[in-house]
């Protein structure tokens, strides 16, 4: 058993540690050259599942402002990301021919901008402002925040969504009941939410215990 464990999910005290990592600076925080001397911050890396409900998670959170502050990561710098998604925009496009799409964590506008050059009505929701800020200036419309169920009714006083898209994030987001009450808010009754995350069981498989990081709360 392990002790001050709490499940992000179903809120149970019985947890049992599946692997501990130690102490890891955080993965996506490239260091510049004036910086490779000074003492890196570092955090616990453990991953711990819930024996009631058998959710995977890591045990210790990361401050979102250490996270996303200045966030590194676009999309558009993978191309097999960048044909991924180009080949989903079309799909999409073609099985629900969607008159509203709003992307949770839309990164550099990467899949939104397929339904941008449609002509479709679109939204993106990225906490990284640096990155917000490129997807604006490729013509995808996107605000800078992180998505609650706060959020989500913000949004749906105005105009909810009939496709929802969150590729790599549902395991990324620390509450992740609010998560999903979030969708259920923004949500039209007759839309769709697809969402697309790594299953723990071809991670350990496949023995990619490098895949285990601070953002990914879940697995």
């Amino acid at each position: 058993m392990l002790a001050d464990f709490q499940c992000r999910s179903c809120e149970s005290r019985n947890g049992d540690l599946v692997l501990d990592l130690g102490e890891q600076p955080l993965a996506n925080n490239i260091l510049a050259p004036e910086d490779l001397a000074k003492p890196e911050p570092r955090f616990p890396l453990r991953l711990a599942v819930c024996t009631d409900c058998w959710l995977l998670q890591i045990t210790d959170l990361v401050p979102p402002v250490e996270l996303f502050s200045d966030y590194v990561y676009f999309s558009s710098y993978s191309e097999t990301w960048v044909a991924h998604t180009a080949a989903c925009a079309a799909r999409y496009l073609r099985e629900f021919a969607p008159k509203h799409v709003v992307e949770i964590a839309s990164n550099d506008g990467c899949l939104l901008r397929h339904f941008a050059k449609a002509g479709v009505s679109h939204l993106g929701i990225e906490p990284a402002e640096n990155v917000a800020a490129v997807a604006r200036e490729n013509g995808v419309r996107t605000h800078a925040q992180f998505f609650t169920e706060r959020v989500a009714k913000g949004l749906a006083n105005k105009k909810r969504a009939d496709l929802i898209l969150a590729n790599n994030v549902f395991a990324h987001a620390p509450d992740i009941n609010d998560f999903v009450a979030g969708l259920r808010q923004l949500l039209t009754a007759d839309g769709c939410a697809i969402l697309e995350f790594p299953h723990a069981l071809e991670m350990f498989a496949q023995g990619e215990f490098d895949t285990i990081y601070h953002e990914h709360v879940f697995y």
